[in-house]
């Protein structure tokens, strides 16, 4: 049976990894083919980490304005800088996307959770637009829509895209879906393009992954600067550059014997099961990746506590990979203008790295 999990371990939406290879083609149905001009390997080598704590050169930082508990995030999974504003969405503690600016104030909010118009009941994804925020409902199974001052627009059913997971306009009248690994009678991708005129089949689920899904905090993303879509699938460690219906390999990362190998899985094997087992191995897991046009990041696991944080250059293929296990609150979900996003409790910071 197909089975799509989301798991919460200390904060993080996690993925559990097992090795694969997958596939990709601009037609309307996968293929086992994958053609490509180029493909960044990436070789993670966990005993050159440095403490972050280290290198931490500059912070700018802030509190969150906590007059309005409602307008107050609970716990970021993912987030956004736009302009001067950072958008965040909380998909378990208090579900709900918020936006501040660069002092702490809140300046959006949609959080209203129920079955009526402009509700939800949860958030699987969202992204931001010029004039509105969107927001993934797969317990509804549609897409919600609000204006920038949380007006409702309208909203969308997801059940013509199977039953998605992630989303995420490429801003030409085409959106990207990502289903997970979960293979029905009507479709065997995990990954769709949609324009208004047809569905493409891109990416194909791996025989050996049917039913075992556990979402990145954003498995869709766009490069921060350029708007370029990518895409990180379960259970698989490569980032796909995606573009007019079609997917291909841009980064792979090899992270060695910390890397489940391809015959992992068992089929019917309960996901709770499947991640214990990578922790007590102490696989690699909880991928998450963000970029802007020069910094690949990518943050990610090792068993259950060691937490790392990989920086790579795209420009001269340097990397950089830092230790964040004594830090456990440096978890970086974006950049802007060269800094790392990184939120805690009480608010969220801007960090410089030094070299």
């Amino acid at each position: 049976m197909s089975i799509t999990f989301f798991y919460k371990y200390l904060g993080w939406a996690l993925i559990a990894i097992a090795g694969a290879s997958a596939s990709c083609t601009g037609e309307s149905s996968p293929s086992g083919d994958c053609t490509h001009d180029s493909v960044t390997d990436i070789k993670v080598d966990l005993a050159s980490a440095v403490k972050i704590g280290d290198y931490i050169a500059n912070v700018r930082g802030c509190s969150y304005d906590t007059s309005d508990d409602n307008q107050l995030i609970g716990e970021p999974k993912s987030a956004v800088v736009v302009g001067d504003t950072v958008y965040m969405a909380d998909m378990f503690k208090k579900p709900g996307v918020y936006a501040y600016d660069f002092t702490g104030k809140p300046v959006f909010v949609f959080n209203s959770r129920g079955q009526g118009p402009g509700e939800f009941l949860g958030i699987a994804s969202f992204q931001v637009h010029p004039t509105s925020v969107t927001v993934l409902d797969p317990m509804q199974v549609r897409m919600v829509s609000v204006d920038k001052d949380g007006h409702y627009l309208g909203s969308e059913s997801t059940e013509p895209y199977h039953y998605p997971i992630s989303f995420i306009s490429d801003g030409k009248g085409g959106v990207w879906y990502d289903r997970g690994n979960n293979v029905t009678d009507n479709c065997s991708a995990e990954l769709l393009y949609a324009t208004p005129d047809s569905i493409i089949e891109v990416l194909a689920v791996p025989d050996n992954l049917n039913g075992f899904t556990f979402s990145a905090s954003a498995p869709l993303y766009q490069v921060a600067g350029s708007g370029e879509v990518r895409y990180l699938p379960s259970f698989q460690p490569v980032i796909y550059k995606c573009s007019e219906g079609e997917a291909s390999p841009l980064y792979r990362f090899d992270f060695g014997g910390k890397w489940p190998p391809a015959d992992w899985l068992t089929e019917g094997e309960h996901p709770f099961a499947v991640y214990q087992r990578v922790v007590e191995k102490g696989y690699i897991n909880a991928l998450n990746a963000f970029e802007d046009e020069s910094t690949l990041g990518l943050t990610f696991k090792e068993g259950k506590d060691n937490l790392y944080l990989l920086l790579y250059d795209k420009a001269s293929g340097k990397q950089r990979l830092f230790d964040c296990t004594e830090t456990l609150d440096m978890r970086p979900m974006a950049f802007h203008e060269g800094r790392l996003f990184v939120p805690f409790d009480e608010g969220f910071n801007f960090i410089t790295l030094s070299d």
